[in-house]
C-alpha cells in the first residue's frame, strides 16, 4: 500500500506543478490582454483543479482516504459513494452512524454534532485546559486563517520575516488592519515586534497557495538571531518597493501586499505576553490584473493556516452572496 501512495502523491504533485506553471502563464496573458477583456474562466478552472489535486494530496497524508487504497490493492470493482465521508464506511452510512472526526493528524470534524433540529453542545472551561489543548481547540475552531509573510526593518538596516496568521481587518475607513505579535519560547520579543517598535513600518506578503510558499513560511518560523535575516535563508532577494518612501523590502513572489504603518500598540490582559496591533493601511500592492480581478468581484486563491500546523489553500467550494 505504501508503494500506492506514493505513486499516487507523487503523481498529483506532478499534476500540481503542470497547473501552478498553467496558472502562471495564463496571469501573464491575462495581464497581457487586459485591456482587450482576457477570458478568465480559463483560469479560474486551472485554480479549481489545482486547489482539488492539492487537497487530495492532504487528505492521502491525513489517512482519510485508507479505504480507498485497501480497495485499489484488492482490485475490485469497487467505487467510493458521494453518500459517504472520506474514511467512513457504506454500512455506516446507512445505519445513520457517522464519526465526529476523519482521518489522522489534526483531522476534519465531519459530524454536524445535531440532535434533531438542535445541536448538542458539551461546555469546555478554558481555565482547565493546558496550553496545548486550549490552543488545539482555538486554532482549529478559528479556522481558516489568512497566513501573511510579514517583512520589517531593523534600526540598523537588517531585513526580517515571518509568517502570521493573527491579521484582521478592522476598519475599511480609514483603512485599519491589526496583528498580535508574541514572545518566542525563551521570552524574547518576536524581531517583527521589536522592529515594528523601531521604524513603525510593517509589509504584510499575502502568499499563492503552493507547497514552495508553504515551505518558506516553514522556515521563516525559526528563530534566528537578531543580527541574522530570513531573506539569506529562503534564497529569494527581496524587491524594493514600488511606493514613495522607505519601506522594508517587498517579496517578489506574493500575491499582493500591505504597507502599513504602527498607529498603536497594546498589552494584551490577564497576562498575556503578546502584544496587538494596530496598523494603518497605506499601500497596496498587486499586479495591475489582480487588483482589477478583485474589483470585479474575484478572490485570491491565498496560502492559509488549518488549525495549529496545516497549511492550505484557502476554501474555494460553494458561495453564497449576502451583498444587499
Amino acid at each position: 500500500m505504501v508503494d500506492d501512495k506514493q505513486a499516487v502523491k507523487g503523481f498529483l504533485r506532478l499534476c500540481v506543478r503542470y497547473a501552478d506553471d498553467s496558472i502562471e502563464r495564463k496571469e501573464e496573458r491575462l495581464g497581457t490582454d487586459a485591456e482587450r477583456g482576457g477570458d478568465e474562466s480559463g483560469l479560474v478552472a486551472w485554480k479549481a483543479y489545482r486547489d482539488f489535486t492539492a487537497h487530495a494530496i492532504q487528505e492521502i497524508d491525513d489517512g482519510v482516504l485508507e479505504e480507498w487504497f485497501e480497495h485499489l490493492q484488492e482490485g475490485e470493482d469497487w467505487r467510493p459513494s458521494p453518500d459517504t465521508e472520506p474514511g467512513e464506511s457504506r454500512d455506516s452510512a446507512t445505519a445513520g452512524g457517522k464519526d465526529q472526526t476523519s482521518g489522522g493528524g489534526e483531522g476534519q470534524a465531519s459530524g454536524d454534532g445535531r440532535e434533531g433540529d438542535h445541536t448538542e453542545f458539551t461546555s469546555i472551561a478554558t481555565a482547565v485546559l493546558g496550553f496545548e489543548q486550549r490552543r488545539a481547540l482555538l486554532d482549529g475552531i478559528i479556522s481558516p486563517r489568512p497566513l501573511v509573510l510579514a517583512s520589517t526593518r531593523s534600526g540598523e538596516g537588517i531585513d526580517n520575516l515571518a509568517g502570521l496568521s493573527s491579521l484582521a481587518v478592522v476598519s475599511n475607513n480609514p483603512p485599519l488592519v491589526a496583528i498580535s505579535l508574541s514572545q518566542d519560547r525563551d521570552g524574547r520579543k518576536r524581531d517583527t515586534l521589536v522592529n515594528l517598535g523601531e521604524n513603525g513600518r510593517i509589509t504584510l506578503h499575502i502568499l499563492p497557495s503552493s507547497h514552495e510558499m508553504a515551505a518558506i513560511v516553514a522556515v521563516t518560523s525559526k528563530a534566528l538571531p537578531a543580527d541574522e535575516s530570513e531573506w539569506e535563508i529562503i534564497e529569494v532577494d527581496g524587491a524594493q518597493s514600488p511606493s514613495e518612501g522607505d519601506w522594508p523590502a517587498t517579496f517578489p513572489l506574493a500575491l499582493a501586499a500591505l504597507e502599513c504603518e504602527l498607529l498603536q500598540s497594546y498589552e494584551l490582559p490577564e497576562g498575556a505576553v503578546a502584544e496587538l496591533c494596530i496598523l494603518g493601511v497605506r499601500n497596496i500592492l498587486a499586479p495591475a490584473n489582480t487588483i482589477s480581478a478583485i474589483q470585479g468581484g474575484a478572490t485570491l486563491s491565498s496560502l492559509c493556516q488549518h488549525g495549529s500546523y496545516r497549511l492550505t489553500p484557502a476554501p474555494d467550494g460553494w458561495g453564497y452572496d449576502c451583498q444587499p
